[in-house]
């Protein structure tokens, strides 16, 4: 009814000054948005949009189709639980209901779930945080119109520390831009283009899934209303192996950003023994129609996370310094990548991605002609480790199969055949443990 009255007092006002009514302006978008997760105590929000208590993250504004959002405070219930390795995770999710249990047809729905997962942050075990956000139509609102694009802000606790920041973001969408908060900023903002429609028929899993073999797929994509989800943590990983299974966050990666259309996604993963990175992905092995299902992967890389990965400028990545491929068990393809490089960060996307599930990775390579010399300091540096004082004596061995086509010296390695090769190399840190590190070299 208010609506209709609102529209009624437009119409009669244009009556009066002109002959042509024009169509009215449509009415405001909704979301329903989470009251909030607290994380110890309850705090003042100062001069941000968020009214509830603290959280570890909450929704400042949502820009969908190039219109702002009215936000309609829902609720904190109970969600399925996200625990990652046995933690407890502290949880917030909208209903759409309000306090009263009440019906709210808003536009659409606005989710977050927080958890924590151990890690170790400058050498002391400690806990990452990382949330989960997404962006529904209202499942009791018909008609809805697609999210062609959406801009999200939001606001993390201030003050706690790195390792409680939000430095990262995969997507479901083209990330169009991404501002990670940090220490001093509690500003969390993603611009993104086109959520992927096809998201499949799935049991019990969520478009982000901590173990994707536990997805159960139909042969066949279904078209579904489109939503925007997105996982959101601390920064990738060091290519560092640390006892007990722990992860290390990597300062260099904050700003850096994954997207995809797959189905589903998992959580980055190094090999750090080869120094691969990788994903995840999941999908139907057809579309709906029974035409072949491709996916795309893209990959924003600060510069200071080229250079600590893989010892390179931005602009020196290319196919000849990065391989782009698939790989299952007991097999793997180089994959269609194209790379974009500007003096702060490199994007990488790679297309043609096909299913069930295999895992989408960038791995440092050296490519060189037949003669060339290849300093073992240049090997060192695309393992990620030159700033590293211990693996300044890193010392290569050669294999009888090796020796064929490598000759070494004290520094270096002459190439003598083309061909690929893994090389390794090995160093001990400063805890006195042995490290082997490969890395391919590829000679022309």
């Amino acid at each position: 009814m208010k609506r209709l009255l609102v529209c009624l007092a437009l119409f009669s006002g244009i009556a009066l000054t002109s002959a042509a009514a024009p169509t009215a302006a449509a009415d405001p978008l909704t979301v329903l948005v989470p009251r909030g997760i607290w994380i110890t105590t309850p705090g003042p929000l100062g001069a941000v949009k968020c009214t509830y208590s603290r959280a570890s993250l909450c929704v400042d504004t949502i820009r969908i189709n190039g219109q702002e959002a009215t936000l309609v405070e829902g609720y904190t219930g109970s969600c399925i639980s996200m625990a990652i390795l046995n933690s407890s995770p502290m949880m917030g999710c909208s209903k759409s209901t309000d306090l009263n249990g009440t019906t709210q047809l808003t536009d659409f729905v606005a989710n977050i779930q927080s958890f924590e997962t151990p890690c170790v942050v400058e050498g002391a075990q400690t806990a990452c945080r990382s949330s989960n956000f997404s962006l529904l139509p209202n499942s009791g609102q018909t008609g809805q119109s697609l999210i062609t694009n959406a801009e999200i802000t939001m606001r993390t606790t201030p003050g706690l520390g790195f390792n409680k920041q939000v430095g990262t973001v995969v997507a479901n969408a083209k990330i169009v831009s991404f501002t990670p908060s940090s220490v001093t900023s509690d500003l969390v903002k993603v611009d993104v283009l086109a959520p992927s429609r096809n998201v499949g028929q799935l049991i019990q899993c969520s478009w982000f899934t901590v173990t994707i073999d536990t997805c159960a797929l139909s042969e066949s994509t279904s078209a579904m209303e489109n939503s925007l989800r997105m996982y959101m943590y601390t920064a990738p990983l060091k290519n560092v192996a640390l006892e007990n299974d722990l992860v290390e966050p990597n300062p260099a990666g904050v700003g850096a950003y994954f997207t995809t259309d797959a189905q589903h996604v998992g959580l980055s993963s190094i090999n750090f023994t080869t120094g691969r990175f990788g994903v995840r992905v999941s999908g139907p092995h057809n579309s709906s129609t029974g035409a072949l299902n491709t996916s795309y992967t893209e990959w924003y890389w600060p510069a200071a996370f080229v250079d600590s990965l893989f010892g390179l400028l931005p602009e020196q990545v290319s196919r000849s310094t990065v391989e782009v491929n698939r790989s299952t068990t007991g097999s793997s393809e180089a994959l269609v990548a194209t790379f974009a490089a500007t003096p702060v960060g490199v994007k990488i996307t790679a297309t043609g991605i096909t299913f069930s599930a295999p895992n989408v990775g960038l791995r440092r390579i050296v490519t060189v002609k037949k003669g060339n010399v290849i300093p073992i300091s240049l090997l060192v540096a695309a393992a990620g480790l030159k700033t590293d004082p211990a693996a300044k004596n890193a010392k290569v061995t050669l294999s009888a199969k090796l020796k064929k086509s490598l000759t070494l010296s004290n520094k270096s390695i002459k190439t003598l055949k083309k061909g690929s090769f893994e090389i390794p190399f090995s160093f001990k840190d400063a805890s006195k443990k042995s490290i082997t590190k490969i890395v391919k070299i590829v000679v022309k």
